[in-house]
């Protein structure tokens, strides 16, 4: 296997970043080949494990750098650590999170399927980094003056579900109004007035 500098292995991650998450989302995550994956970045196939350990891992890293973006922005619009919140504000905040992802192309693909793929395919240390990336979200929420119910793993994990149920409903075409109502039921439920 070469040996890459810390540039190339800087412009090799980027190029699967980039490249991937086109494939993925193109093809879903079940049809694109570690072969593609390589070629797409201009790297041979075995260099690919030089970056991760399956395309699995490389989704998962997608995804959360996806979410990134979307944590990023929701830290701008909300409101600043400290000051309270309503719980109407807070479900408004939470609904445009949702929303962000439903709306994100690599993200709006993680169905139940997806995941149970992801978490036979990866390693533990890389799912608990989900988990801890989605429990910092909740916690800024938290600062942000929105209130849970519940601890912050559990509202997380609640998090993670919705994301998968959202996935799953565009899947039967469940009518708005209904999905409105579901979220609005999970929302009352994990949110503290």
């Amino acid at each position: 296997m070469p040996k890459f500098s810390k540039t190339e292995k800087e412009n090799i991650r980027n190029r699967l970043h980039k490249e991937g998450e086109s494939l993925f989302v193109r093809h879903g995550i079940k049809k694109v080949t570690i072969e593609e994956l390589a070629k797409s970045a201009g790297i041979a196939s075995g260099s690919f494990y030089s970056f991760y350990d399956s395309k699995e891992s490389l989704y998962l890293a997608l995804n959360i750098n996806a979410q990134n973006r979307i944590f990023d922005q929701l830290k701008k619009d909300l409101l600043p650590p400290g000051q309270s919140s309503s719980k109407e504000n807070s479900k408004k905040a939470l609904k445009k999170m949702i929303i962000h992802f439903m709306n994100t192309p690599i993200l709006s693909m993680l169905d139940s399927d997806t995941w149970e793929q992801i978490t036979r395919k990866v390693s533990p240390e890389l799912l608990q980094e989900h988990l801890d990336q989605d429990t910092a979200i909740v916690d800024f929420f938290s600062q942000s003056g929105i209130k849970f119910r519940y601890p912050q793993k559990t509202t997380a994990k609640v998090f993670q579900a919705i994301s998968m149920f959202v996935q799953d409903t565009v899947k039967i075409s469940l009518e708005q109004e209904v999905f409105d109502i579901m979220l609005t039921g999970i929302l009352n439920q994990i949110l503290s007035d």
